[in-house]
C-alpha cells in the first residue's frame, strides 16, 4: 500500500498489532469517464521473524537511550536486548573479516 507520495515507510510506522483501520479510495478513469470507489480495510504490520523482532527492540532501546542522554557528550549503548548481549563491532573490523 502506498501513500499519496508513493511511500510505505510512514504507513508501516502507524500500523498497530491490533490493526489500523484505513480508508482506501480508488479513482478509475477512462477518457472522459471517471468513477470513484471508497472502502475501508484493517491493516496489520508485517509479521517479523526472530531476528527482525530483536532488531526492532534494539532500535527502540537505542532511541530510548538517545533520548535519555541527549544532553550528554556521548551516547550510551545497550548492553543487552531481550537477555541477549549486544556486541558492537566496528564497520572497519567487520569489513576486514569479509576480505579473503
Amino acid at each position: 500500500m502506498l501513500n499519496k507520495r508513493g511511500s510505505t515507510a510512514i504507513l508501516l510506522k502507524i500500523l498497530t498489532d491490533e490493526g489500523t483501520l484505513v480508508k482506501l479510495t480508488a479513482v478509475l478513469s477512462y477518457k472522459e469517464e471517471m468513477a470513484e470507489n471508497t472502502f475501508y480495510a484493517r491493516l496489520y504490520p508485517p509479521k517479523l521473524n526472530r531476528t527482525d523482532k530483536l532488531l526492532k527492540k534494539l532500535d527502540a532501546e537505542m532511541e530510548r537511550l538517545d533520548e535519555e542522554t541527549r544532553d550528554e557528550k556521548y551516547l550510551t549503548l545497550p548492553l543487552e536486548v531481550d537477555g541477549i548481549p549486544v556486541i558492537l563491532i566496528s564497520p572497519l573490523i567487520q569489513a576486514r573479516r569479509c576480505v579473503p
